[in-house]
């Protein structure tokens, strides 16, 4: 059964399950939400796993998951491990197929998967149909409610007997998504290579013998595939006040592309200014882009009126969450640059030539 965007949302005037017998049968989906709105409100479901639930609830036996075929840039069979909030139904199969099967599902109805996405987002109405195909899913799995993980984390405390006191964090991501199917998804620059930055700069810092005014804290977050878990959890354990953070830096895919972003400057445009005169000084790789709101690891920061930075590459995801995010696809010149960029932003910071700024939300 195709089931449109696989939403049940009747308070919002559409339902993708209305008029449809979906029991004891697979129900074929969009994985993504529509980008139009009813009543100019949030659709509210927009993760597999809340999708399979709505899916269940009406007596479906399993899930196919297809990406949006009318995006510029479809999302190519990716491996992850965020799959929102709720019971996971262990009993109720969940996949993500490719268009090419999609169509071939269609082939009956005299329409191609991107037709529906048109027929759908043109009148805003559900388009769901019995494709009369059938399909066979197996999946053998061991399911693990309740897992242990941690952050790694070290300090290297300031020499100052005033600004010690503050502290500079300079984080990235340590947890990828495995192997799936049989594949695995080796994550070199989402994140080995972020991961492996904060390890570096740790090194310099200390076999350098470099004596930093204000504190640096070095961590390693687990855990933000899921949800930016232990990034959340880090601020939420803070027990030192934030506002005796001066800034934090986040790391995340810097070892793939052709320059260097440094986001949230819009946020707290005094930090990126620290960045940007170094980068002309040193390295001129520096795009001018950058945004606000945190991103990734450094969002329960921002949320908490932290100053941010956010280092990443342009044109940094041709290999995201694919099985050909190998080490040999990283772009070691431009991965030395902003390793040494982060790394210099931080000794300014850590040596009191930043004033924490108001941050702007």
């Amino acid at each position: 059964m195709f089931c449109g965007y696989g939403i049940s949302r009747p308070d919002l005037h559409y339902d993708d399950y209305a008029g449809i017998n979906v029991k004891n049968k697979i129900v074929m989906v969009f994985k993504q939400n529509p980008k139009w709105k009813n009543d100019e409100k949030d659709w509210g479901t927009n993760y597999p796993r809340e999708k399979s639930l709505v899916a269940k609830k009406h007596g479906a036996k399993g899930i196919l998951f297809l990406s949006l075929p009318n995006d510029e840039k479809p999302q190519p069979l990716i491996g992850s491990v965020m799959h929102g909030e709720g019971e996971q139904p262990i009993d109720f199969p969940q996949l993500h197929i490719s268009l090419e099967a999609a169509n071939k599902l269609l082939s009956k109805t005299g329409f191609t998967i991107s037709d529906c996405q048109t027929k759908i987002d043109e009148k805003k109405k559900p388009l769901s149909m019995n494709l009369t195909t059938k399909a066979q899913i197996e999946v053998n799995a061991v399911y693990e409610k309740n897992a242990r993980t941690m952050n790694v984390v070290a300090m290297l405390e300031g020499i100052d007997e005033k600004l010690k006191e503050e502290y500079v964090i300079i984080g990235a991501h340590l947890d990828h998504v495995g192997s799936q199917a049989d594949l695995l998804f080796p994550g070199a620059n989402d994140n080995a290579s972020g991961s492996a930055a904060v390890l570096e700069i740790a090194k310099a810092f200390t076999n350098g013998g470099l004596q930093p005014k204000r504190s640096i804290v070095f961590v390693l977050f687990a855990s933000e595939e899921q949800g930016l878990n232990g990034a959340k959890h880090f601020v939420e354990s803070w027990k030192k006040g934030y506002d005796k953070i001066a800034a934090m830096i986040n790391l995340d895919c810097v070892g793939y592309g052709d320059s260097i972003q440094v986001g949230n400057g819009l946020s707290a445009p005094n930090l990126w200014e620290v960045a940007n005169q170094i980068d002309e000084t040193s390295f001129n790789s520096m795009v001018e882009r950058t945004w606000k709101g945190g991103g990734a690891d450094a969002t329960p920061f921002h949320e908490k009126d932290i100053p941010c930075l956010y280092f990443v590459t342009t044109n940094s995801y041709d290999h995201l969450h694919l099985p050909s995010d190998k080490v040999e696809t990283l772009n070691q010149v431009l991965y030395e640059k902003v390793v040494k960029l982060a790394h210099l932003t931080v000794m300014e910071i850590a040596n009191g030539n930043y004033v924490r700024e108001e941050i702007i939300k």
